[in-house]
């Protein structure tokens, strides 16, 4: 009888264990989802204040035009330029965001691996968007 009991009680200590690591590793996950969610938040606000940025220096530029202030030339000029500068700071924010993504150290290694995946496909759009930006104001500058 007393071996019954004992094999019952060690089945009801590892039971417990299990379910302590079990919740320890949902916990676990769930501030890797936190950390990670934080820093997109993040992200995105500066990204908000950046097209905010955008937007107020693009509506200056038309109001200049439609009051006469400078041609639509010269408003199309400054816009390209306002472009690439805008698709820098875009990029250099989506850099910043992957390189904090990099450096966590989280224990959900499929979570990670997502936000990684995520990071570099934002890096490499920006960069993209950047450098197309960049070049069609080098061509108009030559143009002109």
């Amino acid at each position: 009888m007393k071996k019954a009991g004992s094999k019952k009680m060690q089945a009801e200590i590892n039971k417990q264990i299990v379910d302590v690591q079990t919740k320890q590793l949902e916990i676990e996950q769930k501030r890797d989802k936190e950390v990670i969610a934080a820093l997109q938040d993040n992200r995105d606000k500066q990204l908000r204040i950046v097209e905010n940025g955008y937007t107020q220096q693009k509506t200056v530029l038309e109001k200049a035009v439609a009051e006469q202030k400078m041609t639509r030339e010269q408003a199309d000029a400054l816009s390209l330029s306002l472009d690439a500068e805008t698709a820098e700071k875009r990029l250099d924010i989506y850099l910043g965001y992957q390189n904090d993504i990099l450096s966590l150290e989280l224990n959900n290694g499929p979570e990670k691996a997502k936000a990684i995946e995520d990071a570099n496909k934002a890096v490499l759009d920006a960069d993209l968007k950047a450098s197309q930006s960049v070049l069609i104001s080098k061509k108009l500058y030559r143009i002109c």
